[in-house]
């Protein structure tokens, strides 16, 4: 018999045990030596971790700016990603400033992407066996376990921009989501502070969505207003 992406109830629980199986392996593949490879903070990442402890501690980054969109880098460097910065503040503020709390946000977003992952292709699709596929091998995917050991910015862009592809589809497709534009507005704004690729690949995503769903986007044109309306105040 065909799983569909109503699949009766004994079917749906075996599928989300496959589905923490898989984030649990995947966890524990990204932990192994994660103290010692790789072996130190490269400037990149001693710079979020500084910014984000700078931030935690006085409200301004480690040049004295108070709140920055974009954080200033060292010396002669510009910026860096806020974004990933902000994400790092709870971890060094709350456990302190280390090797270890600077890069645990690259981390938890790796892993929120692979739930990410999975209802994004299962709805798309349709089926949860392709969406369960799909999220095992993005989390066995080498690129993608490198990624979650670095404060890197490199981690946040897959997650956003599939997040946004989530959202959006949800709320152009479907009745009980399409309250969700506020959400699919917050992300999308806040998409903008990962880097500057971002300034043209989030509304491309959004642009390509709404002509894939062009009729839909045409019935939900005030929830699609109103998400951007969110995003541009962000």
């Amino acid at each position: 018999t065909e799983l569909s992406f109503s699949p009766s109830e004994k079917q749906a629980k075996i599928i989300y045990i496959i589905l923490l199986a898989i984030i649990f392996i995947s966890l524990f593949l990204r932990l192994m030596f994660y103290n010692q490879n790789p072996p130190a903070l490269n400037q990149d990442e001693a710079m979020h971790g500084v910014n984000a402890y700078s931030v935690s501690k006085t409200l301004k980054d480690h040049r004295g700016f108070l709140l920055p969109a974009q954080m200033h880098g060292f010396g002669n460097i510009g910026f860096v990603s806020s974004l990933y910065t902000y994400l790092t503040i709870p971890f060094v503020g709350i456990f302190g400033l280390s090797e270890t709390t600077t890069r645990l946000a690259a981390l938890f977003i790796n892993l929120a992407l692979l739930v990410v992952v999975f209802f994004l292709t299962s709805r798309f699709f349709k089926n949860k066996i392709i969406g369960l596929l799909t999220t095992g091998l993005v989390g066995l995917n080498p690129w993608h376990l490198h990624y979650s050991r670095i404060a890197h910015e490199a981690t946040l862009g897959p997650f956003f921009y599939l997040f946004i592809c989530l959202l959006f589809y949800l709320v152009l497709t479907t009745d009980t989501y399409k309250k969700l534009f506020p959400v699919a507005g917050i992300i999308l704004g806040l998409s903008f502070y990962i880097y500057q690729v971002a300034w043209g690949m989030s509304p491309l995503i959004v642009i390509l969505l709404c002509g894939l769903f062009f009729k839909e986007s045409l019935k939900r044109y005030k929830e699609l207003l109103m998400a951007f309306g969110i995003a541009f105040i962000i």
